[in-house]
């Protein structure tokens, strides 16, 4: 019987194709992206968690502390923002808040809702004061009654912005408490600096 032989580039091709050495590293070249991509995501969502849940317990606490006061001063509001970052420990925050405190009260006639005074603390961003509608506030306190509005703002900015392309976004909490040890909380020791005549 004849053999037949392959030429030598023939030949060197079906050892190329039976060598199998490299696939591994080369499948896992394939797949890392993906690998990272998934792992990144696994993190940023578990951190995002962590801020949101951190920020509401943050925005919860100071509006429950200024709803405890009998009166405020305001600096007690750029304090309760400068301790944003003993309370969210686990990621960077007081300089990324904004806390927006409004004293609101119901006339004893109708008991329309009129606002008192307003106080505003901003982080390195900087900000404005909140313009809000008073609307929003109806049917939420008695006639003669105050209630205190404390809106809080926090940036957050994802550590894996860099990899996911993560733009910052905003997170809002807005919360109403009715003061716990007076009737109506005094600011710089004026219970009222725009509707003197709201309790009339």
């Amino acid at each position: 019987m004849m053999r037949i032989r392959l030429p030598l580039p023939r030949l060197r091709f079906r050892k190329f194709a039976r060598d199998d050495r490299g696939v591994a590293a080369t499948e896992f070249a394939l797949i890392m992206p993906l690998l990272m991509t998934l792992t990144f995501g696994v993190f940023e969502v578990y951190f995002a968690y962590i801020a949101e849940d951190q920020f509401t317990r943050y925005s919860t606490q100071t509006a429950d502390l200024l709803a405890r006061a009998p009166e405020l001063k305001t600096a007690d509001i750029k304090d309760l923002l400068d301790v944003a970052n003993k309370i969210m420990v686990e990621v960077d925050s007081h300089e990324l808040i904004e806390l927006h405190v409004a004293s609101i009260g119901y006339k004893t006639t109708g008991g329309n809702p009129l606002l008192l005074w307003t106080r505003s603390s901003f982080g390195k961003n900087g900000g404005t004061p909140i313009v809000f509608d008073i609307k929003e506030a109806e049917g939420l306190g008695m006639p003669g009654e105050t209630i205190i509005r404390v809106h809080s703002k926090y940036t957050y900015t994802s550590p894996f912005t860099y990899f996911l392309k993560v733009n910052p976004y905003l997170k809002e909490k807005v919360l109403y408490f009715k003061p716990r040890v007076t009737r109506a909380i005094a600011i710089d020791g004026s219970v009222s600096e725009q509707n003197h005549n709201w309790d009339s």
